[in-house]
This record gives C-alpha cells, sequence and structure tokens, in this order.
C-alpha cells in the first residue's frame, strides 16, 4: 500500500527537490521512498544555523500566502520542517539536522520548498 500511496510519491520528490543541490550541504539522507521525510545536515552542522534556516524556509513560504507546519509529526497530510538537534541513526548518531517531512497533500509548498533549495547560498 505504502508504495502506491501518495504520501510515497511526495518523499520521492523531496529526494528529487534535495539530489540537484545536495552541494550546499554537508549530508542528505535521503528517504529513498521507504521514509515520509528526509534529513540533512548545513555544511555548519550548528544548531543555531538551523533553526535559522527553518525560519527562513518558513518565513519564505508564509510570504508566498502558504503554510508550512513545524512539529514532531511525520507530516502524514502537510508538509512539516523542523530542525533537529539529535537523531540516532541505526550505525550512527548526527546532530543538527533538519527534517522536512512531505506529506499526502500535493500543492504550491513543493514548488515553494524547492525554489527555496535553489535560492538557498550555502553558508
Amino acid at each position: 500500500y505504502f508504495l502506491q500511496s501518495a504520501l510515497y510519491k511526495n518523499s520521492v520528490k523531496l529526494d528529487h527537490i534535495l539530489e540537484p543541490n545536495k552541494g550546499k550541504f554537508k549530508t542528505v539522507f535521503y528517504s529513498h521512498g521507504i521514509s515520509p521525510y528526509v534529513l540533512f545536515q548545513l555544511k555548519t552542522s550548528k544548531a543555531s544555523d538551523c533553526v535559522t534556516f527553518v525560519h527562513s524556509l518558513r518565513d519564505f513560504i508564509k510570504l508566498n500566502n502558504s503554510y508550512v507546519s513545524s512539529g514532531d509529526s511525520f507530516g502524514f497530510r502537510h508538509v512539516r520542517v523542523q530542525p533537529m538537534f539529535k537523531v540516532s541513526m541505526p550505525d550512527q548518531s548526527i546532530s543538527s539536522v533538519i527534517r522536512i517531512s512531505a506529506g499526502s497533500y500535493s500543492g504550491d509548498n513543493y514548488h515553494l520548498i524547492h525554489d527555496f533549495i535553489d535560492s538557498y547560498k550555502a553558508v
């Protein structure tokens, strides 16, 4: 069921948004369609820079008359963005990452996130 769901398709879209921009980030953990979100680290890996990135993304989306949620949910319906200060992975623990959850609803937010990431200047 998950492979046919809108959530799966939107997770793969997030991978495609980040792929051409991967040089702007220290690390990108792609969803590969098996996770409802992607994780990535900024080149600085500072928690304050993650928070600034997330606030800037929210402001950009708000200026374009849309909205992105924040919080611990995976964003099963709507796009969510969140700075995370420590994440345990199967083979490592990483700090200061940003999580973007795809959500199952498609809309302007995908284009806005893409535009923001394309225009983002790596620190």
